[in-house]
């Protein structure tokens, strides 16, 4: 059974998140479409410079886009047919996010003392030019030992511009213990563009975020109860 939670839910079910992970709740991939809810991040790992060995291959932080955010290290990536392992771990009694890939360990503290009830994977993929294809492809998800159907999710160019594909998963609370593992695909390192941000795989923990109209919505239904309340309340009077 896939499990997905509204913004509202999201908010309300925190408490009881840990009940339905504990009894081996399924998860599946689904796509980030517009219109679909904000996101607000709280912790990520960033898998990138596929054709940039001079920069780092690894991020994980806080704050990917800061130097003080974030942790960088560097591998080197393998392409097909054999793949990255990887995988993203959270302790919540050592407050540590962890990834693991291409043999090398990196970590970053996070005391996770707020829900993340939802993961946000984003895959670009930018060609070196128009007449080579560069395949970005992440399979094999593995959440607490339950396969994450929906996958591979794969996104491909071949122009020499950014193509990206957005996903998500949710109903399970990314702020407890958990392991995620799977594979991240890549064609040959020469099919890339040599920009650093340009082709790059992003794990991204944290909350939906409703939409101005939604929080309007909300608003609105509040006033209304209210109305009511006081309403039923006259004529008990």
């Amino acid at each position: 059974m896939k499990t997905r939670l509204t913004p509202l839910a999201a908010g309300v079910v925190a408490g009881g998140m840990a009940a339905a992970q504990a009894i081996g709740q399924t998860y599946e991939l689904d796509p980030v479409v517009p219109g679909d809810p904000g996101f607000a991040s709280q912790v990520g790992v960033r898998y990138r410079s596929f054709n940039r060995p001079a920069d780092h291959e690894v991020y994980i932080g806080s704050n990917l886009g800061a130097s003080l955010g974030r942790s960088a290290s560097h591998i080197t990536y393998a392409t097909s047919p054999t793949g990255n392992p990887f995988s993203i771990s959270y302790d919540s009694t050592a407050n540590q996010l962890t990834t693991v890939i291409g043999g090398v360990t990196s970590s970053w503290g996070w005391a996770g003392s707020t829900p993340a009830p939802e993961l946000r994977i984003g895959i670009y993929s930018r060609s070196a030019n128009s007449s080579t294809t560069a395949t970005v492809s992440v399979a094999n998800l593995i959440l607490n030992g339950s396969a994450i159907g929906g996958g591979p999710i794969a996104v491909s160019s071949s122009t020499g511009t950014i193509v990206s594909s957005i996903w998500s998963v949710s109903g399970f609370d990314f702020a407890t213990d958990f392991t995620l593992t799977g594979s991240l695909d890549l064609t040959p390192a020469a099919s890339f563009n040599s920009s650093a941000e340009g082709s790059k795989v992003e794990f991204y923990f944290g909350t939906p975020v409703p939409e101005p109209s939604t929080w309007a919505a909300i608003g609105t239904m509040a006033l209304i109860g209210g109305w009511q309340w006081r309403r039923r309340s006259a004529k008990r009077a």
